[in-house]
């Protein structure tokens, strides 16, 4: 057996309840085992910027794996690894996303690089969700024409939003076309049915951040426990010493976890912090 030294907890349906907040009890719980000497790890797929607003809510700085795991944060919040799609391949990509009717949105470092967000290609129309997206993050989010080479940036991710099916259909074409270059995951993004496909290097990962992190703290990957509840975070919970499952995830990951706690809107990461004072207390 080895000591949980590194917990890594995904934000939304894990961490995170209405607005970016987490619940009184969670926050006190996670409080107490990080003044213990547990490391607090948040594993996102969201952008810095929002994954940072949750970190204020939590009320003590941790380091972040944010954007599927293509930029890695210190606790005091400069960059420590940012992975990015070579550009020459975005022309290729913005034209197949083009010809089936969708909009790529590239995430990028703006808070070690300044400026946007995330930048739409301009080049083709927008469905509701992406124009809503775009209308509702103000100055954090910019558009710009992918096929204009002068304009080109540095990507760490790409995403699309529409219904299941053709986004499934997009990434059986995407995959056509770069091999085995890309990683892509379709995961629900509202109650209106829309979702969102994640597109990532192939081999970045929520876990491939955890590593990266993990050997800069000199942890091994027998001492993390990962928590998520959605198919990008299988990686982590198949490969972390402890992987645990919310009550609300998707089948699917909960199949592949070590056991599975209760509902995030229940407190249900209550039932990890237990698990580990019990786990490292029994190795003392």
């Amino acid at each position: 057996m080895h000591p949980i030294e590194i917990l890594a907890l995904d934000l939304d349906g894990a961490l995170a309840v209405q607005d970016h907040e987490i619940s009184a009890k969670t926050r006190a719980a996670l409080t107490q085992i990080s003044q213990q000497g547990i490391e607090l790890v948040i594993a996102t797929g969201r952008r810095y910027r929002t994954t940072r607003y949750v970190i204020e809510n939590l009320g003590f700085p941790v380091h972040a794996v944010s954007n599927g795991g293509a930029l890695i944060k210190h606790r005091d919040q400069s960059t420590l690894q940012q992975t990015c799609i070579a550009t020459d391949e975005l022309a290729d990509m913005a034209r197949l996303a083009r010809a089936n009717g969708h909009a790529l949105i590239a995430q990028r470092d703006s808070h070690a690089n300044g400026g946007a967000d995330f930048i739409v290609d301009s080049g083709v129309q927008w469905n509701r969700p992406t124009r809503f997206y775009f209308e509702d993050n103000g100055d954090a989010a910019a558009s710009r024409d992918y096929l204009d080479q002068e304009n080109v940036d540095e990507y760490l991710v790409f995403g699309i939003f529409g219904t299941h099916e053709p986004l499934s259909t997009f990434c059986q074409l995407l995959h056509r076309m770069f091999a085995a270059q890309f990683h892509t995951v379709v995961v629900p993004f509202d109650a209106l049915n829309t979702w969102y496909c994640e597109i990532t290097q192939a081999h970045v990962t929520k876990w491939s951040g955890l590593t990266f992190l993990a050997d800069m703290l000199k942890v091994t990957p027998h001492s993390i426990c990962a928590v998520g509840d959605e198919i990008n975070d299988l990686a982590m919970i198949r490969h972390a010493g402890v992987g645990v499952a919310m009550g609300n995830a998707n089948p699917a990951l909960q199949k592949e976890a070590d056991w599975i706690c209760g509902n995030h809107d229940e407190d249900g990461l209550l039932m990890v912090v237990d698990y580990i004072k019990e786990h490292n207390g029994k190795l003392r």
